[in-house]
């Protein structure tokens, strides 16, 4: 789910539409690395090297090593911009592992763009103005920098593509990934949640253990993250198993709620049962 958010959300679209623009366009520094020269001179003459040098020249005195100016693209920007688009590459790798479920139209569509993005990100990060470039970290004083100052504003899109690196989850993308059975569990949970507190049941901070959603007698496991186990997905409150309609109505002692009486009932009968 994180590597499709990553990898086929907007900010990757933008930012992979942005890349003929920002390549023709790619902040460059000036260094000063020494050059050995035999004949003649192409910069400021660097003595002490050019000693050491003579001297493993036999004495030569063509030889000097010089100062010369090159272009380089290792900058911070770039650096950023590396790293934002393999932020999309891994997005695109994660999504690779993923069953598409066709049924899920646009669930679909996003894992497709995570995709298609994620090859797109892999061939730009094969140009040759990149291929020698480091990926950075983001920070926030370099974001700023990108965002306000006018030469970078080429470089915005790569801001917001962190960004969304960074916290890449949101309601609408999680939206996707929810049929309505899992939606409608979502609800029940809950539900039995605040049915629980008015009847004086104390639950715990909810925390994720082995890939359960547990709190005091109240318990969640998602069918699908436990297919050799059936016995162990659902949602339980102690020992009684409740579900929706159209969920595991055929499983032996899964109470079906179709209302909120049906999980009155059902809750008051597991606090009696299991003495809760």
């Amino acid at each position: 789910m994180i590597g499709a958010a990553t990898a086929g959300g907007d900010e990757a679209a933008s930012l992979l539409a942005a890349m003929p623009q920002i390549i023709r366009t790619l902040s460059i520094s000036t260094i000063s690395v020494p050059e050995r020269c035999v004949g003649e001179i192409r910069g400021p003459i660097l003595w002490s090297e050019t000693m050491s040098a003579r001297g493993s020249s036999a004495g030569d005195p063509g030889v000097y090593v010089c100062s010369t100016v090159s272009r380089a693209h290792d900058t911070a920007e770039n650096r950023l911009l590396v790293a934002a688009l393999e932020a999309i590459v891994r997005g695109g790798q994660d999504v690779a592992r993923f069953h598409v479920d066709e049924d899920q139209e646009s669930e679909a569509t996003l894992l497709t763009d995570a995709r298609r993005h994620a090859d797109l990100a892999h061939r730009f990060l094969d140009h040759r103005t990149l291929i020698d470039v480091t990926a950075g970290r983001s920070n926030r004083r370099m974001a700023r920098r990108v965002r306000h100052d006018p030469r970078r504003r080429a470089y915005r899109p790569v801001a917001a593509m962190l960004e969304r690196a960074a916290e890449p989850l949101d309601i609408s993308t999680v939206r996707l990934f929810c049929n309505a059975i899992t939606t409608a569990r979502h609800d029940l949970l809950v539900a039995t949640l605040d049915h629980l507190e008015a009847r004086g049941v104390r639950v715990p901070t909810l925390l994720v253990v082995d890939r359960e959603i547990v709190g005091g007698p109240l318990r969640f496991h998602h069918p699908a993250l436990t297919q050799r186990d059936p016995g162990r997905h659902g949602l339980f409150v102690g020992n009684t198993r409740l579900d929706v309609p159209g969920g595991l109505a055929a499983e032996t002692g899964t109470v079906t709620v179709h209302n909120r009486t049906d999980l009155v009932v059902a809750i008051d009968h597991a606090i009696t049962s299991d003495g809760l």
